[in-house]
């Protein structure tokens, strides 16, 4: 199973800016956050015989003072999760998007942010 760590090394290989595992840094106008979501399930082979795990994420895209910039950051991170399919740690992981990207608003900083919903099924 792959770690949140090497999916944010993974990430990070792929776009620019600062990105953290399970944290996103508030006092940084421009930085992604990417967590393991809590479904209240544990991750979960597809089926009895599967050697596949789905497990699910999120991205806080944490932007810019200019909507447009933020939006096109997340609009660049979410282009990463559409159907693809990649290798992370000798694992294939076959990424799906499951919304295009939310505004969430702006922070007390002006800050805008984005939510990019997302999930993987890995190679077990």
């Amino acid at each position: 199973m792959i770690s949140i760590k090497d999916l944010r090394d993974w990430i990070a290989t792929k776009i620019t800016g600062t990105i953290y595992p399970q944290f996103t840094d508030m006092n940084n106008p421009e930085n992604i956050g990417v967590y393991l979501r809590d479904t209240g399930d544990k991750s979960q082979a597809l089926s009895s015989l599967s050697d596949h795990e789905l497990r699910y994420y999120k991205a806080i895209v944490h932007w810019s003072t200019n909507i447009g910039t933020a939006e096109a950051k997340a609009k660049e991170l979410a282009a990463l999760f559409n159907n693809k399919t990649e290798t992370i740690n000798g694992k294939s992981c076959i990424f799906t998007l499951e919304r295009q990207p939310t505004c969430l608003g702006r922070t007390d900083k002006l800050i805008w942010e984005y939510l990019v919903l997302f999930r993987i099924i890995e190679e077990d």
